[in-house]
């Protein structure tokens, strides 16, 4: 049964969306964090809740992902696939396969004056945060395996107590 199906099961059942979300929560369908810190600004802010799904299939570029690095939690967001020759320019700007990316999402950024130039083997991914001047990412640590990835975030959802 896929997501389709159950969610239409439940709404004959009669349950609301947010019943449908705590039900996927509780039967492990869907999990939900907490961020913590501002790599991601302005995309996701401190404190914001997220929920994700741990049934992770097709990874693609721009997905924003939990991923294990080191036993630590990171929220990141894909910029580059196993295959990809990525470029990065003293800059701070972005080529996958010679094409320079516009990126509106991200926040202007301090840069180092370090540039990269790499083929992502396959079975890893290029990682990096939003707030690219403040973001312990792939440009620290380098590649990570698809394998730590936990999930795709699927929602956001700014402050607030309501679970």
């Amino acid at each position: 049964m896929n997501y389709g199906e159950i969610i239409n099961k439940l709404k004959k059942q009669g349950c609301s969306a947010l019943e449908i979300i705590n039900n996927f929560i509780c039967t492990g369908l869907l999990c939900r964090t907490t961020v913590n810190g501002r790599s991601m600004n302005p995309t996701i802010q401190d404190g914001e809740r997220l929920l994700y799904n741990p049934f992770v299939g097709k990874i693609n570029r721009g997905d924003i992902c939990i991923v294990n690095v080191n036993e630590k939690l990171l929220i990141k967001r894909v910029i580059a696939i196993g295959g990809d020759h990525l470029t990065i320019s003293i800059y701070g700007s972005v080529a996958i396969n010679g094409e320079w990316q516009d990126e509106p999402y991200i926040n202007p950024q301090e840069t180092d004056g370090q540039s990269i130039d790499i083929i992502i083997p396959n079975g890893e991914l290029w990682i990096m945060g939003d707030n690219r001047g403040h973001s312990t990412d792939s440009r620290s640590f380098g590649t990570v395996e698809v394998c730590d990835v936990l999930g795709v975030v699927i929602i956001q959802k700014r402050g607030g107590n309501d679970g």
